[in-house]
């Protein structure tokens, strides 16, 4: 049985995948179906890396087996609702990633799935410790903590991590080979210490 059957471009179609009810260590079940790529269509949009591609778990998209990376799965498994379905766009599965056309198509559509999903959820990956926990908790409480004028502090200190710096390739292993009681970052006049990163 054949997983996926060709998109309508006059009808600008994707696929969505449709995350069914379970328990947490059930088994992943989906259902895959089209629909037309417009304003008002219920939606979430996965934000993730595929991590190691090699390593792979099996879920079921309607009755039929589909490997997907280690970090989706985990990723349906915390996602999933013990009562409820889901409606999700996650490019591994909603893109028939065999068909090069195709691919090629949808993500140039990305653009598009994102700005009209009625949600986004962006995945890190499963907690490692009990301080993973304590970040988030820590992030949320900040963010209440925080009125207008210091809104605009976090809105600069986010600035600071958007500049091209941090997007180098090299810069973790930079950062890493100095000691680290001797590394500072540097932002014009100001100076602050690197462990305080």
């Amino acid at each position: 049985m054949a997983l996926y059957s060709p998109l309508t471009s006059e009808t600008n179609e994707i696929r969505l995948l449709v995350l069914l009810p379970d328990e947490f260590d059930a088994q992943v079940r989906c259902e895959l179906y089209h629909d037309e790529l417009a304003p008002g269509l219920a939606f979430t949009a996965l934000s993730y890396t595929w991590r190691d591609a090699k390593i792979r778990k099996a879920i079921t998209v309607n009755e039929v087996s589909l490997d997907v990376t280690t970090n989706l799965h985990d990723a349906l498994q915390h996602m999933r609702d013990s009562d409820e379905s889901r409606t999700l766009w996650i490019d591994a599965v909603c893109i028939n990633q065999e068909d090069e056309k195709e691919r090629g198509a949808q993500i140039l559509r990305m653009r598009d799935i994102f700005s009209l999903a009625t949600g986004v959820e962006i995945w890190l990956g499963k907690e490692e410790d009990e301080f993973d926990a304590k970040a988030m908790l820590l992030v949320q409480k900040l963010s209440k903590m925080v009125s207008g004028t210091e809104r605009a502090l976090l809105r600069a200190v986010n600035r600071l991590f958007e500049q091209p710096w941090w997007t180098r390739v090299w810069v973790i292993q930079e950062a890493l080979l100095a000691w680290q009681d001797r590394a500072v970052v540097r932002r014009g006049e100001l100076c602050a210490d690197w462990l305080d990163f």
